[in-house]
């Protein structure tokens, strides 16, 4: 019996950090919230909060065109394969 414990524990740990890691698009969204969230905390003026806005928009048009165009282009091309036939 703990032989299999210890043989899954490993199995379980890699299943989970792979279900918790996400996709590169979602982690380069949340990076670009957290980077306005730090950004909006040590604003001073209305200015500040403006350019920390701006950064985030331009962060989430790079995401979008980086990390979640190639993600879309992997969907894409999974969608447009043909079924294999043996």
């Amino acid at each position: 019996m703990t032989i299999r414990l210890i043989l899954a524990l490993p199995c379980l740990l890699l299943l989970a950090a792979l279900a918790y890691a996400g996709s590169p698009c979602s982690d380069c969204f949340r990076s670009a919230e957290e980077a306005l969230k730090s950004c909006l905390d040590s604003a001073i003026s209305v200015d500040d909060k403006t350019t920390c806005e701006d950064r985030r928009d331009e962060q989430l048009k790079t995401c979008s065109d980086g990390e979640c165009r190639v993600e879309r282009e992997k969907r894409e091309q999974k969608t447009e394969a043909p079924p294999q036939t043996p």
